[in-house]
């Protein structure tokens, strides 16, 4: 497993830009999507996803970029217009049009795995359109699970509904993948990296042949002094566009003085949309850092996400490793009071119902055709909801390198009687299997999910492996009852969320030889830092970086729609 970590650094572009960098910014999208439109090919898909592509332990990535595919095969537009842009933008555009072609490829493979299936589980005899989608796709994507083929849950509804949208639209099914999908930019996100420009310490390269972008940074009078240097397009008079040279001097953010010790590659200019309603442009800088914690380790080694389900809150979960170390404070995801009350309102719009069912009311089938509309609403809200959940589980362990996810084997557990509505839920997930959803989702990322014995976990101290107890809180610990929330061992002393306690346990059980051992053997886990870095010790480091996570790989504002509140205890009020 690699021993770094790749994060990013958004550095805000100076406000007196704003004007040519939208221009910029119009640019990119147009040629881009031209340039795009040109080389819509499926061979071209399957040429340049081989194009420098390597796999090692499982994991793709390229050696050559994608712009030298295109110079190489000479499949550049011969257009007065483009042959004026300066030679970097021009293989800016090429890189940016060549990797959302790499990303294509297995968007087109599950295009033509879809295709066959569809005209079996396309009902036209549904008068709702989006009913009749969404009837398909469940369909479809259960044959494809049987047949052990896995593809992302919103890449592969994606796939079935844009099929069906053409097939709506021309009375036919698509012959191939680039006649029913057809991309387009609608921002100029532009790759920098292709840029001969120089980012380092001193001075700016005096010659501007192949540069677009160059950021020098000193150390002058103790701070540190950094000076942009950009090339961006300026609108003359007569209307023809020149490019010019925009410099200024920008001030040094403290993380980014942190980012300088690690190696920086070039920037990505991104256009960002403020509450405000306007626009911010920023040059965001990928970089490395070291993970202390996984260099200098043996073959052996891997970490892990271990997951508690429980009718208190959705999901408890440490991240932790093969030596039995804690990586990370407890991640809580929660449901927001909205969700359950909704939840909780057609639960008892459905018990009405069948009260009057029960009460012989119902004297030409309405009430049952309305109790079946609210099933599905309950049901597809449920589905939506355990989806949601489980990108989040995928994700927090993508971005720790967690070899697997484990949870409690869900088929042995039983729900507890009288819990209300987390209890039920419990129950539906039970039903729909969660850990099947994540584990489709997971092997798509090389993760893979085990499952241990759910038996003792909430009651065993992980400190000390005695018996505990669960106490109203860590203030009361003579008012002790089952229901309580929080755990205390009387012989050792401490006290946690019980939830806590019992991801802490899963992964402790995990790590037995056998699930058939007693937990109480387990090794007593300790708790060790991410990283080496104050952010990476510190439990708001960890909280920005899933935060991050969950922005990139959720739709925006999904986590509110759904719900879902992600919640870190703070490690000192539970140790």
């Amino acid at each position: 497993m690699s021993g770094k970590l790749c994060l990013s650094y958004a550095l805000p572009a100076p406000e007196t830009w704003i004007t040519n960098l939208k221009l910029f910014d119009e640019l990119v999208a147009e040629f881009a999507n031209e340039f795009l439109e040109r080389v819509w090919d499926e061979e071209v898909i399957d040429e340049i996803h081989a194009y420098g592509l390597k796999i090692e332990n499982g994991e793709e990535y390229y050696t050559k970029p994608a712009y030298k595919y295109f110079e190489q095969r000479k499949l550049y537009p011969d257009d007065p217009r483009w042959k004026e842009l300066p030679s970097r933008f021009r293989r800016g555009i090429m890189e940016k049009v060549g990797r959302v072609l790499r990303s294509q490829k297995e968007r087109k493979d599950c295009f033509y795995d879809v295709l066959p299936l569809f005209p079996d589980y396309y009902d036209s005899n549904v008068e709702d359109v989006r009913r009749r989608k969404w009837k398909a796709f469940k369909r479809i994507r259960q044959e494809l699970i049987a047949s052990e083929k896995y593809y992302d849950y919103n890449l592969l509804r994606q796939i079935v509904y844009q099929i069906a949208n053409y097939y709506e639209e021309n009375g036919e099914l698509p012959e191939k993948y680039t006649e029913c999908v057809r991309p387009r930019f609608k921002s100029g996100t532009f790759p920098f990296d292709v840029d001969d420009g120089r980012v380092g310490f001193g001075k700016l390269s005096k010659s501007d042949s192949g540069k677009l972008f160059q950021l020098c940074y000193r150390v002058k009078d103790g701070k540190l002094k950094l000076h942009l240097r950009v090339k961006l397009p300026v609108k003359r008079e007569d209307g023809k566009i020149e490019w010019r040279w925009f410099e200024e001097d920008v001030e040094a953010h403290q993380k980014f003085k942190e980012m300088l010790v690690n190696r920086i590659k070039k920037p990505v200019l991104v256009r960002r949309r403020l509450k405000s309603g306007f626009h911010r442009y920023q040059f965001v800088f990928p970089f490395e850092v070291e993970d202390k914690c996984k260099s200098d380790r043996g073959e052996n080694y891997f970490r892990f996400l271990s997951i508690d389900l429980n009718e208190r809150k959705l999901i408890a979960a440490v991240v932790m490793d093969s030596e039995n170390n804690q990586l990370t404070p407890p991640i809580f995801v929660k449901t927001l009071p909205e969700i359950r009350e909704k939840i909780l309102r057609i639960r008892k719009e459905i018990n009405n119902i069948s009260r009057k069912i029960g009460n012989n009311l119902d004297f030409d089938g309405r009430l049952f055709a309305e109790r079946r509309k609210k099933w599905v609403k309950l049901n597809n809200l449920v589905d939506q909801l355990t989806h949601e959940v489980a990108n989040v589980i995928v994700r927090i362990a993508q971005v720790f390198g967690c070899k697997y996810i484990v949870f409690e084997d869900l088929k042995s557990y039983q729900p507890p009687k009288g819990k209300g509505l987390l209890s039920w839920l419990l129950s539906m997930w039970r039903r729909g299997n969660i850990i099947t959803v994540v584990r489709y989702k997971a092997l798509r990322k090389g993760i893979e999910v085990k499952t241990v014995k759910a038996f003792m976990t909430s009651q065993i101290c992980p400190h000390c492996n005695a018996r505990g107890v669960h106490v109203k809180a860590p203030d009361r610990l003579d008012e002790r009852d089952e229901r309580y929330g929080f755990f205390y061992c009387p012989n050792c002393g401490h006290t946690a969320d019980r939830d806590y306690v019992g991801a802490l346990n899963v992964g402790r059980r995990f790590l037995l030889d056998g699930n058939g051992s007693r937990l109480e053997d387990a090794k007593p886990t300790a708790y060790k830092a991410v990283g080496s870095s104050p952010a990476d010790r510190s439990r708001r480091g960890t909280l920005e970086l899933v935060t991050h996570l969950l922005k990139i790989s959720m739709r925006p504002n999904k986590i509110a729609e759904l719900g879902l509140r992600l919640r870190f205890v703070n490690f000192d009020d539970v140790r």
